[in-house]
């Protein structure tokens, strides 16, 4: 098992990137119902996608 040295910078982007984009649209949904998620097959519960509608 390693340690990546850029995972906190990529958890910092991730963080910065998806509050400015629900500032900037507040008003936004889930474009499907909880029953058609999808997930990546993996140890980690981690979805494929999220759509979401932005008003």
């Amino acid at each position: 098992m390693h340690f990546c040295l850029g995972a906190p910078l990529a958890r910092a982007e991730t963080d910065i990137a998806i509050t400015t984009l629900l500032r900037r649209h507040p008003d936004y949904s889930v474009a499907v119902p909880d029953n058609e998620f999808t997930y990546q097959p993996t140890v980690i519960r981690a979805l494929t996608s999220l759509p979401i509608k932005v008003a």
